[in-house]
């Protein structure tokens, strides 16, 4: 309410900002698109990984299952130490998390992050900046946003290199085969499990978006529903990608934009000085 009453002042000419400063779901979607920002990383308990003087809750076992996970790490078994390290997920205490995830990064199981970071309300786990290296490669050969693509990854798979939708789209970015096979030759649709071929696809495919509609609202709508989609809802002649986005029909795609959107302004909060 708060957010369209300032709208709709701008629209008048006067200043919306009292208003967006009032809205009180603080990392909302409305909060962010209201301009609002960080002055700097978000800060509180609830944003860090907690600082722990002793490990001394870790037993033995632990200590074995620890150093079976590094040695099938290092032998490039990385699907097998993720479900070594998933067996050991009730098992993690607050005390243990800055021993486990070191472990949980280096196995790249940024699905289990999250869950670690929802069950204890870590954001920085919650919104974990997956598979940095190959993103920031890809994202900065297309000129993308990494922590869009991120975000995109997150709100699509939460980072599952084997996920797959009942409708057939595939991996980390949730590729459909016909979309992948437009942007780059694959041999077979197995190869949209494996992460790099997935992100570079999908970023390429993101950049195609943004060429042709610009806005990241409409990029999103696009990536959810289909190119032909938005621009027939475009059609109608908005005034901003807000009006547009309160108006997308489809509720699935709608809440996929806001979501998309939430997740990347939570990551430049928490990332970006």
């Amino acid at each position: 309410y708060l957010f369209w009453l300032g709208k709709i002042r701008n629209y008048q000419g006067r200043s919306g900002v009292p208003l967006y400063s009032q809205i009180k779901d603080k990392h909302s979607y409305y909060w962010f698109k209201a301009g609002n920002r960080e002055a700097g990383p978000i800060t509180g308990n609830s944003s860090g990984i907690p600082k722990s003087d002793s490990l001394a809750q870790i037993t033995e076992d632990m200590k074995r299952n620890f150093q079976r996970i590094t040695e099938l790490e290092s032998l490039k078994m990385k699907v097998e130490a993720r479900e070594e390290a998933r067996l050991m997920m009730d098992a993690v205490t607050e005390p243990l998390i800055p021993a486990f995830v070191p472990l949980l990064t280096n196995i790249e199981d940024y699905t289990a992050l999250v869950r670690l970071g929802r069950k204890y309300n870590l954001l920085s786990l919650q919104y974990p900046l997956a598979f940095r290296d190959t993103v920031l490669k890809h994202a900065q050969a297309c000129k993308m946003d990494p922590l869009l693509v991120t975000a995109i990854m997150r709100e699509e798979s939460r980072f599952r290199y084997d996920a797959e939708s009942s409708a057939g789209a595939r991996g980390v970015m949730q590729l459909m085969p016909a979309t992948a096979r437009r942007m780059g030759q694959i041999k077979n649709n197995a190869e949209l499990f494996e992460v790099e071929k997935n992100i570079q696809l999908g970023t390429y495919y993101l950049s195609k978006l943004f060429a042709q509609l610009k806005s990241p609202n409409y990029v999103l709508a696009a990536y959810n529903a289909g190119e032909h989609n938005v621009e027939k809802w475009l059609a109608a002649d908005y005034h901003d990608e807000d009006e547009f986005t309160e108006d997308i029909p489809f509720g699935e795609t709608k809440n996929y934009v806001f979501k998309v959107m939430q997740s990347s302004g939570i990551m430049k909060a928490l990332y970006v000085n």
